[in-house]
């Protein structure tokens, strides 16, 4: 699986996720420090809340919850790169009404929302 992350409305790198069960990921053409994932695709609104998940699929099954009406992001390396990716991004966050941090119930996911 390839996924694009875009910043701006250009490529900041491609995300190559192997189809084993280890999830082998490389990535390709990226730049440091990452957008969140989607982030493009939301225009800060200061009536609506944004959650930002752990992953990609993570976001996409929480945006299906919410009917695809909420905006949802996730951090492009996991929980270890959370602080980096949010930090980055904190000007368009700032922009909704509140955060919502949707992270993996275990001890890296627990970490990533104190430092957070």
């Amino acid at each position: 699986m390839i996924i694009p992350i875009m910043e701006n409305g250009q490529l900041a790198g491609q995300k190559l996720i192997a189809s084993d069960k280890l999830f082998t990921i490389k990535w390709i053409n990226k730049i440091d420090p990452l957008p969140l994932f989607g982030i493009d695709k939301w225009t800060p609104n200061d009536k609506l809340f944004i959650t930002i998940t752990e992953g990609e699929k993570d976001a996409g099954s929480v945006g299906q919850v919410f009917g695809l009406q909420f905006p949802v992001v996730s951090v492009p390396n996991g929980a270890a790169g959370a602080l980096k990716s949010i930090t980055h991004n904190l000007k368009e966050l700032m922009g909704f009404k509140y955060v919502v941090l949707g992270f993996d119930d275990d001890f890296d996911g627990h970490k990533a929302t104190q430092l957070c």
